[in-house]
């Protein structure tokens, strides 16, 4: 996992990761044969500094002594589109994740189906009529293959 400083910056509700107090208890995984999905999951990289890409997530599934076999990517706010029109900016974001799925199927990064899913709500699809907001969640659906709910 990347090392990220301890300190919380003031636009985070939560505290990121602190390797020295994870390593402070090691767990027994109970059932290491058994086929586990990873039902929610980030990947971000953050302009503040914050970075959880595909290499961590690989290493935290490889460390971990679990068998997972394939996880489900959940939205963050990550990886927006920096262009084109505001209301179709988190559109990126299901891009981004099915670039990763891509980059999972490779293998390079171990055998887990890596955002076999994709959850992104329309919390980020706000706008003043109904029409459009179905119209972006649709172009999240098209964008994802059809697995993006």
């Amino acid at each position: 996992m990347t090392t990220s400083p301890a300190t919380t910056p003031a636009n985070r509700l939560f505290s990121l990761p602190r390797p020295d107090w994870l390593d402070l208890h090691q767990e027994e995984t109970l059932d290491p044969a058994r086929p586990i999905i990873d039902a929610h999951h980030h990947l971000s990289q953050k302009r503040d500094g914050f970075r959880y890409m595909v290499q961590d997530l690989a290493e935290d599934i490889a460390a971990g002594g679990h068998n997972v076999i394939a996880t489900v990517y959940v939205e963050c706010g990550a990886m927006y589109r920096a262009r084109g029109p505001e209301a179709f900016r988190p559109v990126g974001e299901v891009e981004f994740a099915n670039g990763v799925a891509a980059i999972g199927a490779s293998g390079i990064f171990g055998p887990a189906a890596i955002c076999a899913g994709k959850r992104v709500p329309n919390a980020h699809a706000r706008t003043k009529t109904n029409t459009a907001s179905f119209f972006i969640r649709s172009c999240w659906v098209l964008q994802s293959g059809g697995i993006c709910r």
